[in-house]
């Protein structure tokens, strides 16, 4: 999924004194929320100690403070999937008319209720919004690709440029992996199509990856060589990757050992290319030719 802001990491392994703080809590609150910084004192009492927090007024009356500390709060709920601190943040967010003119902050809503699996609330988040721009669409469309619900994920792109709104290189990638996840390779081939063509956007690595994806998955390998062959220089092993791992899918031994021949030579240390290759030679019988390739690991 596509995020919208980032967490900061903290190094201390004390807890803050926020008594004596006046200026900083949203940097704070940030870290707090951190999946590798949460201390266990706290853990327990989770969202309540810092909705609390922003109760008594520690945090700065500066307005893009508080919604800086409310979607870090919101980046917590969605990586434990608490739904219902997620929804009581909601609520105060509602209260305090913060979701009027920050769309980073309705996109974290979005966000949080997508990985939730709750697609209609996300949705209901987006269609009360006073103003919709790109980001809080590609949330939403980034939001039902996680699902695989790729149908769904064209259908809002639809939408967005029905309001007059041109998709950028974010939306366009979470719609590719939208129809990856569903196994819409024309609908996929007509987009990445439309990207330079339509809408002035020289596709990146990343969505030539999509696409190598989206073919491999359909078994269109020759499509997805293409793909590969279009790039100026084929030197990422992350995009051999994906074509690996559709020929573990797919069993295609032959073209299997050609993009691991190549993975080798960029990247021979590259750990996932000898365990892809080597779960290829065991789904299709060749269990002495897996054995050599996980040697060749060690």
């Amino acid at each position: 999924m596509v995020s919208c802001f980032t967490l900061s990491l903290q190094s201390s392994s004390k807890f803050p004194d926020f008594k004596h703080k006046t200026n900083c809590e949203p940097l704070w609150i940030d870290g707090w929320c951190n999946p590798f910084w949460v201390h266990e004192e706290v853990k327990r009492q989770g969202i309540v100690v810092s909705i609390g927090i922003l109760d008594k007024g520690v945090v700065s009356e500066n307005l893009q403070q508080e919604c800086h500390a409310f979607m870090a709060l919101l980046k917590s709920c969605t990586l434990k999937k608490d739904l219902n601190e997620g929804s009581r943040l909601h609520a105060e967010i509602l209260k305090r008319g913060l979701l009027e003119n920050n769309p980073y902050l309705a996109s974290s809503l979005i966000n949080m209720y997508s990985k939730c699996g709750l697609l209609a609330k996300a949705q209901k988040v987006l269609e009360v919004l006073c103003v919709r721009n790109v980001v809080t669409w590609s949330a939403l469309i980034g939001g039902y690709a996680q699902q695989g619900q790729g149908h769904e994920a064209i259908r809002c792109l639809q939408m967005m440029q029905s309001e007059g709104l041109s998709p950028d290189k974010i939306t366009f990638l979470c719609v590719l992996n939208a129809c990856s996840h569903s196994g819409l390779f024309q609908e996929a081939q007509m987009l990445f199509g439309s990207m330079s063509v339509n809408n002035c956007i020289t596709p990146n690595l990343e969505h030539h990856i999509c696409m190598v994806v989206v073919f491999g998955s359909s078994g269109y390998f020759d499509k997805a060589m293409s793909v590969i062959e279009s790039i100026p220089s084929s030197d990422y092993v992350s995009i051999w990757l994906a074509l690996l791992d559709a020929c573990r899918r797919w069993g295609n031994v032959s073209l299997g050992k050609l993009v691991f021949n190549e993975l080798v030579q960029l990247d021979n240390r590259c750990s996932p290319s000898y365990v892809l290759m080597a779960d290829l030679f065991a789904m299709t019988g060749m269990t002495e030719d897996a054995y050599k390739i996980n040697a060749m690991r060690l």
